[in-house]
Order: C-alpha cells, then structure tokens, then sequence
C-alpha cells in the first residue's frame, strides 16, 4: 500500500499538470488578448445577457476580446483557456458588456453562443456555429460547418452558407423572418415550414415544379405544413422553421 505522502505528491502532480493545462486571463479595461498555442480547431463559448455581440473570424491564432460597459471589480471579466479541451469561455461580470461585445476568432474556431437581449453577428467563423437568442436578430455570413440557430423573438439571416458542404442548416424562429441567401451554384435540399406567413423562393429549379430562371415561386403554407424545395437538386440539408414570420430563399 502506498504511503499518504506518497498520494499527496501524486494528488499534487496532478493538481499541477492541470493547472498547467488551463489559464484565465482577465479582462482589463475591458480588453484581453489570448495568443493560442498553434492553429488547430478551438472551441468558444459565451453567454450574454445584454449588449449587441459582433464576432469576426481572422486568420492569425488568436482570441480578442473588447466588452463594453460598466466594469464591476467585485465580479470580474475573464477567458478561460483549457489546453486540454481546447476550449476557451467568456465570462463577464454585470453589465460588462451591457452597450456591446466584439469578440475575434480564428477562422475554424466553433462557437457556441447564448445571449438573452440584443442583435447577434457572426462573420468569417468557418467552424461549427451554435447560436440561441432571446430577443434580438441574427446575421451570420461567410461559409461555416453545421449552423444551429435559434431566435425567439427576432429575424435570422444566412448568407453564403457553403455548397460544398454536408453539415446541416437549422434555423427557427418562433417569431420572426429567416432569410438563406445563397450562391447560384448552392446545392441543397430545404425543409420549410411557417405557421403564420409566406415561404418565397428566388432561385431557379429550386421549386419541386420546377420554374424557370428569373421567376418567383412563393407558397402560403397553412398550420403544421411543410415543403420541401430541392436547390440545384438537391444537396446540403437546410431546415427552416417559424411560428409567425416570412421565411426567404434568395440567390445574392
């Protein structure tokens, strides 16, 4: 049997590796600056109540942060880096955040992203995107993997979403348009649905009738309908749902 000095110092070992594996880095004056140690995938995580939220992907190995508003020193701003996960969270303490967010990523980070009030945008993050808000609208543009988008009470839109890929497109509104806008060359296979408003698509061959280029089809669906549109012929997987609000397939 092992001696208690002998697991203390294992407990101790471990206790120091894992500290070596994970860093908090607080914000100053609102700002903080994590240089990653190399370029592979990371995971970013955050939660907001209030405040708009900008995130831009950028090709340097690097998370940047810029958090306005009131500063409480009591409840401190911080990213937590775990090396071993390869994650990194955003905390902010009260109000640090209240009047705006803008957060830098590398271009395949994924991010998984709450906010309760206020507008969400999301451009060049090429990585699997998960968003959720509360009341506010939702912008992403650039091409990306999966995209799980979910908005209470406010509009979504998506704009280049990738044609060459498989990864799935969710975006429901219970309140509010959602608007795809694609490439010409986009490949997909959209499952629409709208209790209370229009589907209008603008694409060519992307009605199962089959219209013409530079013709509009639109349906009004009734409750607990749903249509499928082939896009190109069919291809990426897209689902779009609202409770009360348009919901829009456009070429850009």
């Amino acid at each position: 049997m092992k001696s208690l000095n002998t697991h203390l110092a294992m407990l101790a070992a471990c206790t120091l590796a894992a500290a070596a594996q994970a860093e908090q880095i607080p914000l100053v004056d609102g700002s903080a600056t994590l240089d990653l140690p190399d370029a592979e995938p990371v995971i970013f995580t955050f939660q907001n109540i209030e405040g708009g939220i900008t995130v831009t992907g950028q090709d340097a190995a690097q998370v940047r942060v810029e958090a306005s508003g009131k500063s409480r020193e009591f409840v401190p701003s911080f990213l937590d880096w775990d090396e071993n996960k390869r994650e990194i969270r955003l905390t902010l303490g009260p109000d640090a955040g209240a009047q705006g967010v803008r957060i830098w990523l590398p271009r395949n980070a994924d991010l998984k992203l709450h906010s309760v009030e206020d507008d969400v945008s999301i451009e060049g993050v090429h990585g699997n995107l998960e968003v959720r808000v509360v009341d506010g609208d939702i912008k992403l543009e650039g091409y990306a993997s999966a995209i799980l988008v979910e908005a209470v009470d406010g509009d979504i839109e998506v704009s280049q979403a990738a044609s060459d890929s498989n990864e799935p497109i969710s975006l429901m509104s219970q309140d509010g348009d959602i608007r795809l806008v694609i490439t010409k060359d986009f490949k997909g296979s959209a499952k629409v649905s709208t209790i209370d408003g229009n589907v209008v698509c603008d694409v060519p061959n992307a009605a199962p009738a089959g219209p013409t280029t530079g013709e509009r089809s639109s349906w009004k669906l009734g409750p607990m309908k749903r249509q499928t549109i082939p896009i190109n012929g069919g291809g990426r997987p897209v689902l779009m749902n609202t409770v009360d609000g348009d919901i829009i397939i456009k070429i850009r």
